[in-house]
């Protein structure tokens, strides 16, 4: 079997440092919020919580994202003390997936 480690994989390894340079060397226009998530967590996870709210505030921007996404994101916005974003994202995602009841529990819980 062969056994693909990437970015994610790396930060669950201890390779952080690796696995942002992994992450930097995708190109600009295939960075998607996926790939904004995954930094913001990265840096996070090596203290850097400045830096990963700047990279979520990149990664959200944009549109809608998926439901699962913009719950991970609202969680380290939160953790930041960025409620107010966290909630403008959250009801862009629930505009885009109005039948999602996580995206409307997430709400609620940020709220809370």
């Amino acid at each position: 079997h062969l056994l693909v480690v990437g970015p994610e994989q790396l930060a669950l390894l201890g390779r952080e440092h690796a696995a942002l340079e992994e992450l930097d060397a995708i190109p600009p226009a295939q960075r998607s919020a996926d790939y904004y998530l995954l930094k913001a967590r990265i840096l996070d996870l090596v203290g850097r919580s400045e830096d990963s709210v700047k990279v979520l505030d990149q990664g959200v921007s944009g549109g809608p994202m998926r439901p699962a996404v913009a719950y991970l994101a609202a969680v380290l916005l939160v953790k930041a003390d960025r409620d107010a974003l966290a909630l403008a994202l959250l009801e862009r995602t629930a505009k885009a997936a109005p039948d999602n009841p996580a995206v409307a529990l997430a709400q609620a819980i940020v709220l809370a």
